[in-house]
């Protein structure tokens, strides 16, 4: 009789609920860009403030994406040069960074109506502390290597 019923029932009404609790991040990224226009190298702006140009929720969204998927990039292809140096090529040469250059200096464009000479972007990565050590580690900046613009 249960198994009558348990196909009748569990179908329509069945509240299949688990507890959800996420995992807190270990990190946090945020991305930040200078430019330079005739020599001067301007202040390091964040890549997510837009209200200059528009408060459209969607252009903060796409800048966290594109952040995301080059710090997904930087865990995958940052390598160490035999002088201890950060060998930024790997990262530089592949699409999630051009997207965010790309990204970067349209956004500037828009503020200022002129397009820089050079641009930089730097990744400030954030660790979150871990709740049974108080310890926490410092934030580190990854500054990658400045682009030039051919004129």
């Amino acid at each position: 009789m249960t198994a009558i019923r348990n196909q009748y029932m569990v179908p329509y009404f069945h509240q299949g609920w688990k507890l959800f609790a996420p995992d807190v991040p270990a990190t946090q990224y945020e991305l930040n860009y200078r430019y330079s226009k005739e020599g001067t190298w301007s202040d390091w702006g964040e890549s997510e403030t837009f209200d200059p140009i528009s408060s459209h929720p969607r252009l903060a969204y796409v800048a966290q994406k594109l952040q995301m998927y080059l710090a997904m990039d930087m865990k995958k292809n940052l390598t160490f040069n035999p002088d201890s140096t950060i060998n930024y090529d790997l990262v530089v040469n592949d699409v999630p960074y051009m997207r965010v250059l790309y990204f970067a200096v349209r956004r500037h464009e828009m503020l200022t109506t002129e397009r820089p000479d050079s641009i930089q972007l730097r990744m400030h990565v954030v660790f979150t502390p871990s709740f049974d050590s108080g310890e926490q580690r410092p934030a580190q900046f990854f500054e990658f290597p400045v682009y030039t613009f051919n004129q």
